[in-house]
């Protein structure tokens, strides 16, 4: 068998699952076709290979224990995956030409799959298929019965995102949904960061004027101690000066004092004198000159006491004033201990620094009590500011590149639909006018790549096309323009496996025959395919090239056999 030949699914495994006793269905590469009447359980096999796979919902969202045989406690659907290397590599990455893949499915609704009989979560056989490009929820891959209409009633957007996955082209548009998304969390980051830098600035404000006053504060405590050190050397000065005054003055009063003492000594010696004279003119009776001396020893007897009077007075003060000088130094030497620095060239006035220093105090008093972290919350707000105008700029440039990205990731992205919508309207177009209808397909692309829609038209019996949803087209005629869409999707369609159930079921004899015979000669020249037809009727002609598998119930139980070829 040549590699593009081996199929995809080897055997379909059934066990105890909806009407399936023990059910083993070998599919080929190419065209399968299973056929049977209503009821025989056709499609219970595709629903089976649908959850083995990892499907999330069931047909007609049936509860997962209804599938198990009546009776039964357990069903399970092992699918036999072909994983022989193509071109020197293995379609999955697992060693073995063969993958065993299991769903067992309880009558208590529980549920686990296993991979060569190793248990395994759904995310890990999704993860596996995903690799291909299977995707069992894509109904363009998998299409199950009545999912026809289901497919007509799509969003443009729904429809449109299917396609994408299908072709294998939907990571151009997650691609640039990323890079979207980036830009908008680039954007949103970017309101926040201004939103902050405008409360920072409100911040920064406030504690900036509460750190001009910290420094003015500074500046006024600095001047302040300058000036209470210049205080402290002023009362020195004051105090030396004081205590210069009271030496002078004292010096003055001693040497008064002497003066006097010496005067009052002079007068005694000629009080001594005058008196030894007056006795001379007593004794000599002279009157005369007993009157004249009298005079002069009252004189000099008034003067000497006035001598020793001031004299007294002069060195009473001198000795308060030695106290007053005892009290000075005591004062001047505290006054030095407290003092700090070289003492300055110039010494202002006592009263001029007193009258500074209580200026620069209520100057001080006047601004209040500060905080003791505002030089820290001041500049921690600085950084911060600083951090996010930073961050800014390099969101700017961020949002510049993002946008320049977008618009690369943008041509790259409409530039495969338009070349998937060509090629779709090409082999479309071929495809409806087999059977006497028209149409095309078109993408809006909206003002987002979440608002890009594929849109289908269709005409039949000469109408102009109209927009396919489930009230403008018959039953037959939704079919067929759904069948004749997925036909031609089938040449970008990445998937090593498709299936379709009962595509045919409104159709009439001519449309029916027409597709199948389109059916078969594309699965011919498409090698390498696996696709599974589910009909309830049998075709207008054979193949010989296809696989016919025939489904019977036979004794409530269904039974699967290969037509000869």
């Amino acid at each position: 068998m040549s590699e593009a030949d081996r199929p995809f699914i080897r055997e379909v495994i059934l066990e105890d699952f909806m009407s399936h006793e023990y059910t083993r269905v070998r599919l080929r590469s190419g065209l399968n076709v299973i056929l049977g009447p209503n009821g025989a359980g056709k499609s219970s096999i595709l629903l089976a290979i649908s959850l083995a796979m990892g499907q999330s919902h069931t047909e007609r969202s049936r509860r997962l224990s209804e599938l198990v045989r009546y009776g039964k406690e357990q069903a399970r659907v092992t699918l036999l995956l072909d994983n022989s290397e193509r071109e020197g590599r293995r379609p999955l990455p697992r060693r073995g030409d063969v993958i065993r893949l299991s769903r067992v499915i309880r009558s208590t609704g529980d549920y686990w799959f296993e991979i060569d009989y190793r248990r395994a979560d759904r995310l890990e056989v999704v993860d596996m298929l995903m690799d291909l490009g299977l995707n069992p929820d894509n109904l363009l891959i998998i299409m199950h019965q009545g999912l026809i209409d289901e497919f007509t009633a799509l969003s443009p957007q729904e429809r449109l995102e299917l396609v994408e996955e299908a072709t294998g082209i939907s990571g151009y548009r997650r691609r640039l949904e990323r890079a979207l998304e980036r830009l908008e969390g680039v954007k949103a980051e970017e309101r926040e960061k201004e939103r902050q830098l405008e409360q920072l600035k409100a911040m920064e404000d406030q504690w900036r004027r509460l750190y001009e006053k910290l420094e003015e504060r500074r500046q006024l405590e600095g001047r302040l101690a300058a000036a209470r050190a210049e205080l402290a050397w002023a009362r020195v000065a004051r105090l030396e000066e004081s205590l210069r005054r009271l030496e002078e003055r004292r010096r003055e009063l001693e040497s008064s004092a002497e003066s006097d003492r010496r005067l009052a000594e002079s007068l005694g010696e000629e009080l001594a004198r005058l008196r030894r004279e007056l006795e001379s003119a007593l004794d000599a009776g002279d009157r005369a000159r007993v009157l004249r001396l009298v005079d002069d020893v009252a004189y000099d007897s008034a003067e000497r006491a006035v001598a020793e009077y001031r004299a007294r007075l002069s060195e009473e003060e001198a000795a308060r004033l030695r106290r007053e000088e005892s009290k000075y130094r005591e004062e001047l030497e505290r006054a030095r201990a407290g003092l700090s620095g070289e003492r300055p060239g110039t010494v202002r006035d006592l009263d001029e620094v007193e009258e500074e220093v209580r200026l620069l105090e209520a100057k001080v008093k006047a601004l209040g009590d500060l905080p003791g972290d505002v030089e820290e919350f001041y500049m921690d707000i600085r950084s911060r500011l600083e951090s996010v105008r930073d961050r800014l700029q390099e969101l700017a440039r961020n949002k510049a590149a993002l946008l320049e990205e977008i618009g690369r990731r943008m041509e790259v992205w409409r530039r495969q639909l338009e070349e998937l919508v060509r090629d779709l309207n090409a082999r479309f177009s071929e495809l409806l006018s087999a059977i006497g209808a028209a149409g095309y397909v078109k993408v809006n692309y909206g003002q987002s790549p979440s608002e890009a829609g594929l849109e289908v038209y269709v005409g039949f019996k000469g109408a102009e096309p109209v927009l396919l949803d489930p009230y403008r087209q018959s039953g037959g005629e939704r079919s067929a323009a759904v069948t004749a869409f997925l036909l031609a999707l089938q040449g970008r369609t990445i998937s090593p496996f498709r299936a379709v159930d009962e595509f045919d079921v409104h159709m009439d004899p001519s449309t029916r025959s027409a597709f199948f015979r389109v059916l078969h000669d594309m699965f011919k020249g498409q090698r390498g395919v696996q696709y599974l037809v589910i009909t309830p009727g049998y075709p207008s002609f054979v193949d010989r090239d296809a696989h016919y598998i025939v489904v019977q119930k036979v004794g409530g139980t269904s039974v699967v056999g290969e037509a000869p070829r």
